[in-house]
């Protein structure tokens, strides 16, 4: 891509003004690789909430068929019965803002939220993963086509 200064200039104006809206597509893209970070890592595997701080253990072991079955006493919580709440994670993407924030629209959700806190979001340690495994690979590909 040789050109003069004033055509890569050019280029990289161009890429400029469209970086939110490729943060937004990329977001768009991922969104079940990103929302896992939120209910499968954090949640079913880890039992932990937005803070990285264990949201309870079983008391008792819990039979039952399916996923997230048994619950054996002394393990994390890991938040799946009926599938409900994992069914009704989203996210909203604000790129030209930086931002990517998950919602869920469970009915449980505020109740949960009263027991045990925050848990709708994501750990330091997967904001860090969102940001450089999910998105800045994806966003070099896209500024590498024009530069």
């Amino acid at each position: 891509m040789a050109g003069t200064v004033s055509d890569y200039m050019e280029r990289l104006i161009r890429v400029q003004s469209q970086l939110g809206n490729e943060v937004d597509d990329i977001i768009v893209s991922k969104e079940e690789q990103i929302l896992n970070l939120n209910r499968e890592d954090q949640l079913f595997n880890k039992g932990i909430d937005i803070n990285g701080s264990l949201l309870g253990k079983y008391r008792n072991t819990l039979n039952g068929s399916g996923r997230g079955y048994p619950k054996t006493a002394g393990d994390p919580f890991n938040f799946y019965d009926t599938g409900s709440l994992f069914s009704n994670f989203s996210l909203l993407s604000q790129g030209n803002a930086n931002k990517v924030v998950i919602n869920n629209s469970d009915s449980k959700v505020n109740l949960l939220t009263t027991k045990y806190g925050d848990f709708i979001g994501l750990t330091e340690e997967n904001k860090y993963r969102l940001n450089y495994e999910i998105i800045y690979p994806e966003l070099m590909a896209f500024i590498k086509q024009y530069l």
